[in-house]
């Protein structure tokens, strides 16, 4: 694993990125994995391009097997976060938007993909930051208590 920073983002990558994808574009029979690739990397620029915009930066961006982790920092506004995490797939789905118009059903469908593949945060994703949806102060102390009679 490399490992360093840049300006204030620490930087991961693994030798299994470049494997998995050497592997990907190698046994691509319809041509479309370097598109794939292509539209991936716009698809993380435009995380970039909204960081930027609003003065921020990723604290940690990690290169791993399966793709790309950018980590936000703790410290960041929550409206930015939303704004960072919803800047790829918006992007994949105006682009996808934009190939269907053009009578591109490849790209679109390229695109339309990756969108929703990334819209939806799961657990066995790789790459999502996620934002908590209950308040910090919630108070749970009551939910494992056992009510006897």
């Amino acid at each position: 694993m490399l490992n360093f920073s840049v300006l204030k983002t620490k930087v991961e990558i693994s030798p299994l990125f470049f494997v998995v994808l050497t592997a990907f574009l190698i046994t691509d029979r319809m041509g479309i994995a370097l598109w794939v690739v292509v539209f991936s990397l716009i698809h993380e620029f435009s995380h970039f391009l909204i960081l930027i915009f609003c003065r921020e930066a990723p604290a940690k961006v990690s290169l791993k097997a399966m793709g790309i982790q950018m980590e936000l920092s703790d410290s960041m506004e929550k409206s930015v976060k939303i704004a960072v995490l919803s800047a790829g797939f918006l992007t994949n789905f105006i682009l996808s938007a934009l190939f269907f118009s053009l009578k591109n059903s490849v790209f679109c469908m390229i695109n339309l993909f990756l969108g929703i593949f990334t819209a939806f945060p799961a657990p066995s994703k790789i790459a999502c930051a996620t934002i908590p949806v209950v308040p910090a102060n919630t108070d749970h102390t009551n939910e494992n208590k056992q009510i006897t009679e």
